[in-house]
């Protein structure tokens, strides 16, 4: 009998939840990435965006995860906010270089990491 109360199960439930949750703001942060613009004003479409990109953040703070300041400095480049999307560009690059510091990554990982850098750094000359 376990008396601390937290098994093994609580933490993976957990886990579980947190990245549901980092998921759900994520697609939120995709589905507005993809509004019509004349549909819906640009300000508002970077208060949503700002709202989910917090929310994810605060679900599932990982220094290593890059998507959800990828996909708000895609949002800032649609609607226009151009220093917050090279900030955010340069977060992203930052948080996805990480594994490349670490010294026990597995090749397959750093491979799919140098790309990941790398399309970030297109899209954050894109901009």
């Amino acid at each position: 009998h376990n008396s601390a109360g937290t098994s093994e199960n609580d933490i993976d439930i957990d886990i579980d939840h947190m990245v549901k949750e980092y998921m759900t703001h994520l697609e939120t942060l995709v589905q507005l990435l993809h509004v019509d613009k004349r549909a819906q004003k640009g300000a508002d479409i970077f208060t949503k965006g700002k709202e989910a990109f917090d929310n994810a953040l605060a679900a599932f703070p990982d220094e290593t995860l890059s998507h959800a300041h990828a996909l708000f400095a895609k949002i800032c480049v649609k609607v226009g906010v151009y220093d917050e999307a090279t900030n955010l560009f340069d977060e992203a690059i930052r948080r996805a270089s990480l594994p490349l510091e670490a010294e026990n990554s597995d090749p397959s990982t750093l491979a799919e990491t140098e790309s990941l850098v790398n399309q970030l750094y297109l899209e954050r000359s894109r901009s």
